[in-house]
Parts: structure tokens; C-alpha cells; sequence
């Protein structure tokens, strides 16, 4: 055996052991997909929030339904990013409401990124309470 041949066994093997761990730690591609979707969902969640924040200083009430939104903020993603279902929002008085969506995974229990959302796996549903302007 030439020593190229060993050093493309070696070279073969070493790359195949960091794949490996690689997935160990990271996961596989499907639920790196999933995380990433989970961010998305919180970031478009306080998006629609500070979208309903402006709509109630604009019209003294809160929108009746989220398409209401698309009039003060274009380009608002009210969908969410895998099923492009609407995330579901809940007027709960003059002030309050809800926002829901869908989570692939709970990360309650793992480090999270600066400004992500914690939240269980499944249906997951945050009250807000509209930020009136102190002036």
C-alpha cells in the first residue's frame, strides 16, 4: 500500500469521524431546520407585537385581526414560516392579548440566544399588554 493510499484512508476517516461528531452535537439537518423555525416564529411573535404597539398609539384600539396590521406595517410576516398558517392572535380587553404559534421544540431548558422567546414544544400562546406612550 503507497503512502498516498494511506494518507486518503486517514484523510477519509478523519473526515468521517468530524461528520459524526459534527451530528452528535448539532443534530441532524431536520432538527437544526426545526430550531431555526422556532427563532423565526419568536422574532415574527414580538415583530406583530410592536406592530399592535404602533397600530394602538395610531387608533386608540387594538386591531381587530392581524391582517389589520398589514395597513401601518407592510412587509409583516403574520404567517408562520413552515405551515404558512396565520398565528393566531387574541384581544382580551382594551389593552391585553395573545399571541400564539406552533413550536417544534421546547428550549426551556437549553441556553437561548440573546432576545429568543423560551417556550414549550406545541401550541404556545404569550400575553402582551399594549406599551402605551408615557407623554
Amino acid at each position: 500500500m503507497s503512502r498516498d493510499q494511506i494518507f486518503a484512508i486517514v484523510a477519509t476517516i478523519a473526515v468521517l469521524t468530524g461528520l459524526a461528531l459534527g451530528f452528535r452535537e448539532l443534530g441532524p439537518p431536520r432538527r437544526q431546520r426545526a430550531e431555526n423555525a422556532d427563532l423565526a416564529r419568536g422574532r415574527d411573535l414580538e415583530g406583530i407585537s410592536r406592530a399592535i404597539d404602533t397600530f394602538y398609539r395610531l387608533n386608540q384600539h387594538l386591531p381587530a385581526t392581524l391582517e389589520e396590521l398589514k395597513k401601518t406595517r407592510g412587509g409583516l410576516e403574520l404567517n408562520d414560516p413552515e405551515t404558512r398558517a396565520l398565528y393566531a392572535y387574541r384581544p382580551q380587553g382594551d389593552t391585553q392579548y395573545q399571541l400564539c404559534a406552533t413550536f417544534a421544540a421546547d428550549n426551556r431548558t437549553v441556553p437561548i440566544p440573546p432576545g429568543a422567546m423560551a417556550h414549550p414544544a406545541g401550541t404556545y400562546c404569550t400575553s402582551y399588554v399594549v406599551n402605551k406612550p408615557l407623554y
